[in-house]
């Protein structure tokens, strides 16, 4: 039976067993033709094996992962299931997979498509994890995977693969009635506990499906809903700082800044100046200057030393829902004809609450009345061999509760209609349009802090275990009474707190209209074309307060006790002294109603572009792309060889309105600016088949993605003040264009187990930077009437910071190694028992290498293009994956393990000239996260013909979420875990 690759995945599905686990490398899922026969797939060693022989018959490199049974997919979480996939690395928030990294490229250089409609998804995460998704990146939290019944990972493209992606193009596929031999019904029931949150989660999936008249229409409904409490805890320090930042620390009472020997004093008693500028120490009582002392404050200001910005202890809590809804109506008028339609729903809820003990004057630069950096006095001061503080003991710290609550929630709906027509025998049609929508709403993000002022005998101590230290605060951070809520007092003695209202918006839409024909000349040749039209809108906003630092007089008879509720039972699995097991922090009800803080009016009415801050996040971004290519299949035993595979090309016209908001003229000015590009896709892809069990595959393409949306809002900033200066987007970007190759080397020793090694080299043509250029305004191609009113023209001199194009240089190479071995041999080879038979391995390794030319000898406008690094972030050098299972006709067990290599998330480090000097990059190279290891098992047991029940077991070592500034320092900046989690279900097929 001759079916294109749509209809063999999906016959591939069919069965009330489906495929667990499928990891092939070769063809492109609407593009290739293969001889296969119709399988039935019962169980994980048979998924495996069907994998292999989908595999031989592939051109191009795709890996592909199957739901091991009717709405059972192998892991939680599509991007854990994701992560298994040779060369695949994923991210997580909240303690779960969010986005996934492709041999090397970050999520922005992957495109997702969900039954053949490409679609972007946008959730929410702290800070930490990234805060909302504003870019071109999926996220893969928002569906529960029970949905889907196939993941597909196209990671090199034909001509008739839509553009757009350099690191792959992820598949999506959802059941359809017609991928079933018979009536189908199954219910799972799960219940899952996390041993750091102690709460149980329920999980519920179910899917009905039933064909009528003679298997001519059918109908599928599936639906799935969980629930999932997740706490996060640990410490981190928000970045680091260069102890003379923000005005540096205040000198000891009594020392002379400008003195060069310690004990060195003038005016005993007195307010002494800090360094160069004119702000003194806070008042208070002499305090002596002794050489210790002395000698603290001066490594304390050294640009060679480093501290905390924001030293703290952080609990967080996630409350999620996430409801999921597919349809599937399926109709074959004829033999030949065969229309779908399909519609999927998601929607993802969560509730953040985020709590933090900190030091904040760390970060403060100094302010009247007295607070900040500059008044915090150092008494003493302990750095390591990077100058990274180790131990230290300070007063006048001011300290502050920081609580933070965001209830998000994205509604995903897609509608597809699909269908194919046989016109003769050897000439085929077939047709989609579809549309998606994603809208993320985060319209509560609310931050309430709690004030100290001027805490004397504060102590960081991390000489023990830099990334848990002890702390030692020098009060009762549990009573209320110490801490004040308000605006700051003249006499310094309250710290201003801030209520900070910021909530947003992100919606994505794509509409989507595909034609393609199929003409099969001979057994040798097939003729394919096709024309795609597709809209794409990105729109954003954000509001806040005009100050958030403006605290209403509270109520009469309002005390702090009433304001706040006790934080308890922190620390568990946590490691270290001086670990806090709770503190007091604010109770958003009672201050909501004290203060009526949602009301929009008065001191807490939100704006948008009239605010600085907010103008940014608004944006539309309108792409409109038109495309057609021409290909030719090939399959030949004319050669020595066995010879087959594509080649073609792919024409796109892509159309750019984008819309954004400077502020000029005392008010905010919406700028539109139109561009377009057009774009040759040449791609071609071969398999020699050696031997029966030997296949060379062979890929190259010149491929394209998209400038990220951030970089085309023309909205920003213009400084008229002093010099000339505009900081914005830039709408005109081309897309980057990358040429890649691909090489692969594929054995498979008695048809049912694979050994692979496939080697990927892309070398980017035209690339990004960010660069600061100088000129007259005019030069720019920025609208004149931005300049009404300021009094400037034209001609001025401006320097002008952008993102532009430039040849980078860049390449990217790497391997692959991919091992699929049942164990079957075992009994017959090694005289072992029967059951040794019933094992297997699955094991793949990537190894991935980038560099960028060196900066020409003369920089345009005497910029160098970014480090290499700084584009080619979420990179690991290496990652590999082992599971290892059992699998008999009542027992099925496996558990796999994840490893991860470190990978940059910032290049340089997000500190670099914004808490330190920004000449001193030596010491801010970057931020990174260090490698990772995961270890999952899951164990299942047929207890009847129809029931089975099963436990899982997620995260088993409690691996923590870490991230450090400096590679060479290694100063950790976020250390937090989730507990592990585990899954208790049952399933009945009916």
């Amino acid at each position: 039976m001759k079916l294109n690759t749509g209809s063999r995945l999906r016959t591939l599905a069919c069965g009330a067993s489906m495929a667990v686990l499928a990891l092939s490398v070769g063809g492109v899922a609407n593009a290739q033709e293969s001889e296969v026969e119709e399988v039935v797939v019962t169980g994980f060693r048979a998924s495996i094996e069907s994998a292999i022989a989908e595999k031989r018959e592939e051109t191009a490199v795709v890996d592909i992962i199957k739901a091991e049974d009717v709405a059972k997919f192998p892991d939680n979480n599509l991007a854990e299931s994701l992560q298994r996939v040779p060369g695949v690395s994923i991210t997580r928030a909240g303690g779960e997979g969010r986005n996934i990294t492709v041999r090397g490229l970050g999520p922005q250089f992957t495109r997702v498509r969900i039954n053949g409609l490409e679609t972007l998804t946008s959730t929410g995460g702290s800070d930490a994890d990234g805060g909302a998704n504003r870019n071109r990146q999926f996220d893969f939290n928002v569906f529960a995977s029970e949905l889907f019944n196939s993941l597909a990972v196209r990671k090199t493209p034909s001509a008739s693969t839509e553009e757009g992606s350099l690191g792959a193009t992820i598949d999506l596929t959802t059941s359809r009635p017609f991928d079933f031999r018979k009536d189908a019904a199954v219910l799972s029931v799960n219940y899952g506990y996390n041993d750091l949150s102690k709460k149980w989660d329920p999980r519920f999936a179910g899917l009905f499906s039933k064909t009528f008249f003679d298997d001519t229409v059918g109908i599928l409904g599936s639906v799935a809903y969980s629930k999932r409490n997740v706490r996060e805890e640990g410490f981190n320090t928000v970045r680091w700082a260069e102890g003379t930042s923000s005005g540096g620390f205040c000198s000891p009472l009594g020392f002379d800044t400008n003195a060069t020997q310690a004990g060195q004093q003038f005016n005993p008693g007195a307010n002494a100046t800090i360094g160069s500028s004119a702000t003194n120490c806070l008042v208070g009582e002499p305090r002596a200057s002794t050489a210790a002392e002395i000698a603290a404050y001066q490594r304390a200001n050294s640009p060679a030393s480093w501290h905390p910005r924001l030293p703290r202890f952080a609990r967080l809590d996630y409350e999620q829902e996430r409801l999921g809804i597919t349809g599937s109506v399926q109709w074959k008028p004829t033999d030949r004809t065969t229309i779908s339609l399909d519609y999927l729903y998601s929607d993802f809820k969560g509730d953040r609450r985020e709590n933090y003990l900190e030091a904040i004057s760390f970060s403060r630069a100094a302010a009247s009345p007295e607070f900040g950096k500059p008044y915090m006095i150092v008494r003493e001061f302990e750095t390591d061999e990077n100058g990274t503080l180790t131990y230290g003991r300070f007063d006048n710290v001011d300290i502050r509760i920081e609580a933070r609550e965001d209830e998000l929630r994205t509604i995903f709906t897609q509608y597809t209609l699909s269908g194919t027509h046989e016109l003769t025998d050897n000439i085929r049609l077939s047709g989609m349009y579809g549309t998606s929508k994603s809208s993320f709403k985060n319209p509560v993000q609310t931050t309430i802090t709690f004030d100290r002022a001027n805490q004397d005998g504060w102590i960081y101590d991390a000489r023990n275990d830099p990334e848990m230290p002890n702390i030692t605060w020098g009060f009762d951070y549990n009573d209320p009474n110490a801490f004040t809520f308000g605006n700051a007092n003249a006499t310094g003695t309250v710290r201003p707190s801030e209520i900070r209202l910021r909530p947003q918006f992100v919606r994505n839409t794509f509409d989507q209209a595909v034609g393609d024909i199929e003409w099969e000349f001979n057994d040798t040749f097939t003729f394919r074309a096709g024309a795609v039209w597709k809209k794409y809108v990105n729109d954003g906003q954000e509001y806040r307060r005009s100050t958030e630092f403006a605290i209403p007089t509270l109520p009469a008879g309002t005390t702090m006790a009433s304001l706040a509720q006790q934080l308890s039972g922190f620390g568990k699995g946590l490691d270290g002294d001086g670990i806090p097991e709770g503190w007091v922090v604010p109770n958003f009800d009672a201050i909501a109603s004290a203060l009526n803080i949602y009301s929009n009016t008065g001191t807490f009415q939100l704006f948008g572009i009239e605010n600085t801050n907010a103008r940014g996040s608004f944006r539309t971004i309108t792409e409109e792309s038109r495309a057609a290519y021409v290909q030719l299949d090939f399959d030949t035993d004319a050669l020595p060889w066995r010879l087959r595979g594509d080649v073609g090309v792919r024409y796109v016209d892509t159309d750019i309105t984008a819309r954004g908001y400077t502020f000029a003229g005392g008010a905010p000015v919406a700028l539109t600016v139109p561009n377009s590009y057009k774009n040759w896709l040449p791609a071609a892809n071969v398999v020699a088949e050696v031997t029966p069990q030997f296949l060379v595959r062979g890929a190259a393409a010149k491929v394209m993605v998209r400038p990220g949306l951030g970089a085309l809002n023309p909205g920003g900033t213009l400084n008229t003040t002093g010099n000339l200066t505009v900081t914005a987007g830039n709408p005109r970007l081309l897309p980057q264009v990358a040429n890649t190759a691909d090489l692969s080397f594929e054995w498979y020793p008695g048809g049912k187990s694979l050994v692979a090694l496939g080697l990927f080299y892309k070398k980017f043509t035209r690339d990004f930077t960010t660069v600061r250029l100088t000129g007259p305004y005019s030069s720019f191609g920025l609208p004149e009437s931005l300049l009404v009113g300021t009094g400037r023209t034209p001609n001025d001199e401006t320097q002008f910071t952008t993102t532009v194009n430039n040849d980078s240089g860049a390449t990217i190479k790497g391997f692959e190694a991919n091992v699929q071995m049942p164990l079957t041999f075992l009994p017959e080879r090694f005289g072992l028992p029967e059951w040794t038979g019933n094992f297997g391995v699955l094991a793949n390794y990537t190894h991935f290498l980038g560099k960028q030319e060196n900066c020409p000898s003369t920089p345009v406008n005497g910029v160098c293009p970014n480090p290499f690094r700084s584009q080619r972030l979420n990179a690991s050098e290496g990652a590999y994956n082992f599971t290892f299972f059992y699998e008999d006709e009542k027992l099925s067990a496996r558990i796999s393990f994840a490893h991860r290599d470190e990978y940059l998330t910032a290049s340089p480090s997000a500190n670099a000239g914004l808490f330190g000097s920004a000449n001193r990059l030596e010491y801010q190279d970057a931020d990174f996260v260090p490698a990772t290891d995961t270890v999952d098992a899951t164990i299942s047991y047929q207890l009847t013909e129809k029931m089975r029940v099963s436990l899982e077991g997620i995260n088993l070592t409690d691996e923590p979420s870490r991230q450090y500034n400096d590679t060479e320092a290694k100063r950790i900046w976020t250390n937090h875990h989730f507990g592990r989690q585990y899954y208790l279900g049952l399933r009945y097929s009916f």
